[in-house]
């Protein structure tokens, strides 16, 4: 893809109405956003947008009716999925941006530097309910995707592997902020639910993307 924006909803306008040359270069300055989060993020978008061409290249007509429908479903929640991704994209730049805030706040006294504490530990959950919801949609594309590489036209299955794998990365890069913060919260308690469903959404992602490769080389 070249210098075109790729279209998003809400607040993943913020980064769809970005060129992809621009944005990797915002990736690449050095700035504290857009950052692993964020690129997550539209990684996973591309990885559902590979989704939905597969779909749209596959004659449906040549379907049965039943399988047309649910190929025609898959591709309907790879775009809001899409969508979503872009969203998450923003918000992981404006959570990480909330925690910075915090962190930046005086700790000239020890009501300071406990008010701070607070405050950081308030932006920690925010950022890592980011992750968390990133790795909750990539796993909801990647059932979508099983869907896409078992009716989706063959000569297309390539990409519909690529996507799968676009995603599956993008997961991997959200579970690993999702734990690296659980690891700074002061409530062990949050913290070992965050780490729970790391380890539950990170085993069911994983059965999807083999499935999407085993049906994929078969049909290949």
């Amino acid at each position: 893809m070249s210098e075109s924006s790729v279209q998003g909803a809400g607040r993943g306008g913020e980064v769809a109405a970005r060129t992809i040359g621009d944005y990797a270069a915002a990736v690449a300055a050095g700035q504290a956003t857009p950052g692993g989060g964020s690129a997550a993020g539209v990684a996973a978008a591309l990885g559902a947008g590979l989704g939905e061409m597969v779909c749209n290249l596959t004659g449906l007509a040549k379907l049965p009716p039943d399988g047309a429908a649910e190929l025609i479903a898959a591709r309907d929640r790879l775009a809001a999925a899409r969508a979503t991704f872009l969203t998450l994209a923003a918000e992981d730049e404006a959570a990480y941006g909330g925690y910075r805030a915090a962190a930046a706040l005086p700790k000239s006294d020890e009501i300071a530097k406990a008010a701070r504490r607070r405050a950081m530990q308030a932006a920690l959950v925010a950022a890592s309910d980011v992750p968390r919801d990133l790795a909750e949609a990539c796993v909801g594309a990647l059932i979508a995707f099983e869907t896409v590489a078992r009716l989706g036209s063959r000569y297309v299955l390539a990409d519909a592997r690529l996507g799968a794998a676009l995603l599956a990365t993008a997961l991997e890069g959200a579970l690993v902020n999702l734990r690296a913060n659980a690891a700074l919260l002061d409530d062990a308690e949050l913290a070992s639910q965050f780490r729970v469903e790391a380890d539950r959404l990170e085993t069911r992602a994983r059965a999807s993307v083999d499935r999407v490769e085993v049906v994929s080389v078969e049909r290949g």
